[in-house]
């Protein structure tokens, strides 16, 4: 049998398919390598977003600490009646955080520290109209309001930036919302389960109950006062800056150490209005700081000024690279129930009932919220490989 001497054209023919080979093992090696990239690039992605939202969440721990801060500094009143206003305390805070920031935007670029400026103007919103609420409506009707962040951030982002509400976002701050009406005592489950077996024997039992206890609850905690209004600027203050840091953290992504500049400049801000709010209660003319001279209570202002100011706002910009404003309002709604924690362990209140199924509703709101936007990329993520 003889054998065909190939021809140069057969030769070349071969080199040809046999480049092409290669060339498609090279393609698709690197096709797969590209897709494993990715992969691990979304994971990155996921654990940034759930390393965000525990920030968050620490974030509004540390700011329930103001709370027993506060009413330990009230408690301490050793020359009573102490009827300080609360623009005294205020700007003591805010003071020591305005002083400690100054060395930090100290340099940094002009525009970042307008950006801070600027949300410092928001945050100040939220808190003097907190403190003027609270003097004519109770803490928990204005925690409450101020929970209502979680439901006017989606609203703001919408009409602002023309970002979609999602169902998750809708039910998480639902669940929140509930939440936080359990934990402020609006909705008594004390009283639920002492008329539940009621219930079983008569009807009218029931009937008595809803009318005169119930509906009386009901209609207080729906009317609207001159202290409504006022706490209506907590969620406003506190959900549009939140809505603005966010849109800075991205706008001068590049620039250097633009998040402690923003967060420097927020104190400042704040510090100043601060001053301003004081000089306007006393008639331009600062009061008599000597009381706070002691060591408990210095202790309590540079604990509220640096910890729960500074370092809490600066804890806040790092996470809002990666996390939403929504994500911060619904974390943020877990506030109530860190300051009932501490206030249990710092000032020994009681937990009664309602803080323990209002405090494990609001976390189960954090948690819907979070699960629900992991699972929505995983399904974005197998839909693109299909």
């Amino acid at each position: 049998m003889s054998l065909k001497k190939p021809s140069g054209k057969d030769i070349r023919s071969n080199n040809l398919q046999t480049t092409e080979f290669l060339f498609s093992k090279v393609l698709a090696s690197k096709l797969s390598s590209n897709t494993e990239s990715g992969d691990i690039e979304t994971e990155k992605k996921e654990l940034g977003i759930w390393a965000a939202r525990g920030i968050l969440l620490v974030v509004a721990a540390v700011w329930g600490t103001n709370f027993a801060a506060v009413k330990y500094l009230e408690g301490l009143c050793f020359h009573p009646p102490c009827n300080h206003p609360p623009s005294e305390f205020a700007f003591a805070r805010f003071a020591v955080a305005g002083l400690v920031s100054l060395p930090i935007i100290w340099g940094q670029k002009k525009e970042v520290i307008q950006a801070g400026f600027e949300c410092g103007a928001w945050i100040t919103l939220g808190y003097v109209t907190q403190s003027m609420a609270l003097a004519t409506i109770s803490a928990g009707k204005c925690a409450f309001i101020c929970s209502l962040t979680v439901v006017s951030v989606p609203i703001m982002a919408l009409l602002l930036y023309g970002r979609p509400i999602t169902k998750a976002n809708v039910v998480a701050a639902l669940i929140a919302l509930s939440g936080v009406s359990v934990l402020e005592g609006m909705i008594d489950f004390n009283q639920l389960l002492g008329v539940a077996p009621a219930f079983a024997e008569t009807a009218s039992t029931v009937t008595s109950a809803l009318s005169s206890s119930s509906m009386e609850t009901a209609t207080t905690s729906l009317a609207v006062s001159k202290g409504d209004l006022l706490a209506l600027g907590q969620p406003l203050g506190y959900g549009f800056a939140f809505l603005r840091i966010e849109h800075y953290q991205e706008k001068f992504k590049d620039v250097p150490n633009r998040i402690l500049t923003i967060a420097g400049a927020q104190c400042v801000m704040v510090g100043i209005l601060s001053l301003l709010w004081v000089l306007y209660d006393y008639n331009g003319v600062l009061p008599n700081f000597g009381y706070l001279i002691e060591g408990h209570r210095i202790a309590t202002i540079l604990w509220t000024g640096i910890v729960t100011t500074v370092f809490a706002i600066f804890l806040e910009g790092i996470a809002l690279q990666t996390a939403t404003a929504t994500d911060a309002a619904i974390a943020f709604s877990s506030e109530p129930v860190w300051a009932s924690i501490f206030g249990f362990l710092l000032l020994g209140e009681k937990l009664g009932l309602n803080s323990y199924i209002g405090g494990a509703i609001i976390l189960g709101a954090c948690l819907v919220g979070a699960i629900s936007d992991l699972q929505a990329e995983n399904t974005s993520r197998t839909n693109t490989k299909l």
